[in-house]
């Protein structure tokens, strides 16, 4: 009885270490599980900020050539807007260039009359002034 009380003492132990053994070990293989969930975790928060960051930097270069587009435009309307103000400047000028023309061929012809009614009067002037002499050396 000695020897089946020992025996029970004996394999009573063994059952403890071997469940000690196989908790550890299934905490061992349960903690391998949680790192290797963690390190897949990580790796899909990685992908996910990589896939973030790329679809950030695409929308970002998106938003960059459609402001880029938007400023050519607009330029591209001032220039033209600019364009024709020149033109219609320009149209201005020359319509006064011309008037200014006239206005100087009116001027000059208003002079060259004046001055042919001046040669006339003076000549005029003479010719009653010999008239008179004439009718003074008739008298």
């Amino acid at each position: 009885m000695e020897n089946i009380t020992n025996s029970a003492i004996l394999l009573s132990l063994i059952g403890i270490v071997v469940g000690i053994i196989f908790t550890l070990l299934f905490s061992y293989i349960k903690n391998k599980n949680s790192d290797k969930k963690a390190e897949n975790i990580i790796e899909a928060a990685r992908k996910t900020a990589e896939k973030k960051k790329r679809e950030g930097i695409l929308e970002t270069k998106e938003e960059i050539y459609k402001l880029k587009v938007e400023y050519d435009k607009e330029v591209k309307e001032r220039k033209q807007e600019i364009e024709r103000e020149k033109e219609r400047i320009t149209g201005r000028e020359e319509k006064l260039d011309r008037r200014d023309e006239s206005l100087q061929s009116r001027e000059n012809t208003l002079l060259e009359k004046e001055q042919k009614i001046l040669d006339r009067q003076s000549e005029i002037q003479k010719r009653e002034a010999k008239v008179e002499e004439e009718l003074k050396k008739q008298l």
